[in-house]
């Protein structure tokens, strides 16, 4: 987690939302809307990524497109925070300089997003916690 400084304000990224919508322990998916609850803004690029996931879930985990936009309307009642132009700049430089190379860089648009905004993330993808330290949010892993 970065230290840099503490926000009160939280928002979640996409492994929070889908594990809150598929998951298959109770305790996690209830852990997990517990979190949505206390930060009903989502991301923009989280909404989206979340509703792309959802919708083409293998293993008869899918869920129609209607059904899932309904569940992200409820989960999520006010409109999406976005990531300025300069902050995409940004993230291209980090990345680069950084050489941090494909998919990663959606992480650290996610990350950039809550930073710039200055929400802490909350998140259960251990994976992309090296990707947002890089970008400097304050962060906590579920």
């Amino acid at each position: 987690m970065s230290a840099s400084r503490r926000s009160t304000s939280t928002v979640t990224d996409t492994s929070v939302v889908i594990a809150s919508i598929v998951h298959s322990d109770p305790a996690v998916v209830s852990e997990c809307r517990s979190r949505i609850e206390d930060s009903p803004t989502p991301i923009a690029h989280v909404l989206a990524e979340s509703y792309a996931c959802v919708t083409s879930m293998p293993g008869g985990r899918r869920l129609e497109p209607g059904l899932t936009r309904q569940i992200l309307g409820e989960m999520f009642p006010r409109a999406p925070i976005a990531l300025s132009g300069e902050g995409y700049l940004r993230v291209v430089e980090l990345v680069a300089d950084l050489a941090i190379s494909g998919g990663a860089i959606y992480d650290c648009l996610i990350a950039e997003t809550a930073r710039e905004n200055g929400t802490t993330l909350v998140s259960l993808d251990r994976r992309a916690a090296k990707n947002y330290a890089a970008v400097g949010v304050d962060f906590v892993l579920l």
